[in-house]
């Protein structure tokens, strides 16, 4: 059997005719992630966001699985709604996100809800449907994700967030060639991503399948990323961290960077970035004072740690946001 050509992405489709606007509020309605004059395939979700304005969308195929990433802002918060087809799994994935954070609620006719936060991937089942609003957000970037259930070997088990590492990098991985400047991704190179995917979804949904072991549960995982982002500006020990999730120092260490794929120092320093990455875009207050408000001990360590995580100085990303 003659495997499927990547047909490319599609990028830099902007809302300009090409999505269907709502007349009220002006937000936008994509369907499938595919050109407008292109029918959708039936795995494909459907993907609103009632509130924020969609300024770029692309989307391609990875081997069985049709990925679409979304760069949405707003300037009063962020919605969105995702609608999984009957006959394909979905998982969001919040790729980056400033001013806020956006939670999910996975509803499906035969489940109760699911809250689930967005620290990492999260699954909707075949047929279910999602909601998710971060009332501070001011840029979202958004990866959607369909794979057949029949590539899947069959339904998953659980919905809601997964604390998978293996997952959430491949769909960064995605995401990252979604966002690309180039029109499209090689074909092997696409193939690879998707054949990862597909793989990880076989594993995860087998009935023999055991959990990941030596990792944060996501009720822990939740507690511990709340109390470091509530304390950002303060030199968290170690020792605090792994009270607020009821383990050691030392099997915290190991299960936070499981969980994470980061270790907690080095997740606080991204995290101080993040909230760097807002401040820069709604206020003026000068980098040396902004990095000791984040926890920064000075200007120099705060540029250097911004410049080397995000892949911009704190001065160029204000700027290109101004």
């Amino acid at each position: 059997m003659i495997p499927q050509r990547h047909r490319g992405i599609t990028n830099e489709e902007r809302c300009h005719g090409h999505d269907q606007q709502n007349p009220v509020d002006g937000s936008s309605r994509v369907s499938a992630g595919t050109a407008s004059n292109v029918a959708p395939r039936r795995s494909q979700p459907t993907v609103h966001y009632p509130r924020g304005t969609v300024l770029r969308r692309s989307a391609g195929s990875f081997g069985a699985a049709e990925a679409m990433l979304f760069e949405v802002r707003s300037a009063g918060g962020i919605e969105v709604e995702i609608e999984a087809d009957f006959d394909a799994v979905c998982l969001s994935m919040i790729v980056e996100e400033v001013g806020g954070s956006l939670r999910l609620r996975c509803d499906r006719a035969d489940r109760p809800r699911v809250p689930a936060h967005t620290a990492g991937p999260v699954l909707l089942p075949a047929g279910a449907t999602a909601r998710g609003r971060g009332e501070a957000l001011r840029f979202l970037r958004h990866l959607v994700i369909a794979v057949p259930v029949a590539a899947c070997g069959g339904a998953p088990r659980r919905q809601g967030m997964l604390d998978d590492a293996v997952l959430a990098r491949l769909c960064h991985l995605v995401a990252d060639a979604l966002a690309g400047d180039d029109d499209d991704v090689p074909t092997v190179y696409a193939a690879g991503l998707g054949a990862g995917l597909t793989k990880r979804f076989a594993e995860l949904f087998s009935t023999s399948a055991e959990p990941t072991r030596g990792g944060l549960a996501p009720r822990q995982l939740r507690r511990v990323l709340d109390h470091m982002v509530a304390n950002l500006a303060e030199d968290l020990a170690i020792e605090d961290m792994a009270d607020v999730a009821g383990l050691s120092a030392s099997h915290f260490s190991r299960a936070f960077k499981v969980a994470t794929g980061l270790p907690p120092h080095r997740w606080m320093l991204a995290a101080r970035c993040e909230k760097a990455k807002e401040l820069l875009i709604s206020s003026d207050l000068p980098l040396a004072e902004l990095a000791l408000d984040i926890g920064f001990c000075d200007q120099a360590h705060f540029c250097r740690s911004f410049t080397r995580i995000i892949g911009t100085s704190p001065g160029a990303f204000r700027r290109a946001h101004a």
